[in-house]
């Protein structure tokens, strides 16, 4: 169960309060990561990307507290551990909603991602459910970018959603636009820094990280 945050004692109060009712909340950043490690790894074990990378992902923001905060009801609460929702492609072009369950395991993680994108390929949903322990997660493996912002309900405007663009090969390094969108009364560019930093660094770690039995 999230725990309830006393705004008496939360450190970011203020800031909390300035942009809480703002018409627009969220804030947008995009920046290169290098994922050279992940996709080395990748092809060495003939294992799909994007089941590796949102492992990565979800790791790295489970370990940012601001990140598992959600303004719920008019009060603020953290979560213990936030699940990823993800969207996969359908055969005619539309898009399913997926949900996933945070795991610490990265081979059972692996699986699921890969288990539950076959199930909604036949049974596709997008039913929007209760989402406050959640995160969104997107992959747009076409095209590269440098920005990009994502429609949100003020009900779910908490919730950080993370989008994964196009990689690129160049002088033996390969990097992929990586976007992350956070409600600034909960998050800031320092938060954002910390998450980049850390994805990064478990990235760079993706050999140790993910080389487990079976995987």
């Amino acid at each position: 169960m999230p725990q309830k945050i006393d705004l008496s004692t939360y450190p970011r109060k203020n800031t909390y309060e300035a942009f809480l009712h703002h018409d627009i909340p969220v804030l947008s950043m995009t920046c290169e990561v290098d994922i050279t490690a992940l996709v080395e790894f990748r092809r060495e074990y003939g294992l799909r990307f994007f089941p590796l990378m949102a492992y990565m992902i979800d790791r790295t923001l489970n370990e940012i507290a601001a990140l598992r905060h959600r303004i719920v009801d008019g009060e603020l609460y953290e979560y213990e551990v936030v699940h990823p929702s993800f969207t996969t492609l359908l055969p005619d072009n539309t898009i399913s909603f997926c949900d996933a369950i945070h795991m610490e395991e990265s081979r059972g993680f692996y699986q699921q991602i890969i288990d539950i994108t076959d199930l909604r390929s036949q049974s596709p949903d997008v039913e929007m459910r209760e989402k406050h322990g959640r995160y969104f997660l997107t992959n747009i493996p076409w095209m590269r970018f440098s920005s990009i912002t994502h429609p949100f309900l003020a009900l779910y405007a908490s919730i950080p959603i993370v989008t994964i663009g196009k990689f690129h090969e160049s002088g033996g390094r390969v990097t992929a636009p990586i976007a992350l969108q956070v409600h600034h009364s909960l998050a800031d560019g320092y938060h954002m820094g910390q998450f980049y930093t850390l994805l990064e660094e478990n990235l760079k770690s993706s050999q140790s990280i993910l080389a487990v039995p079976g995987m």
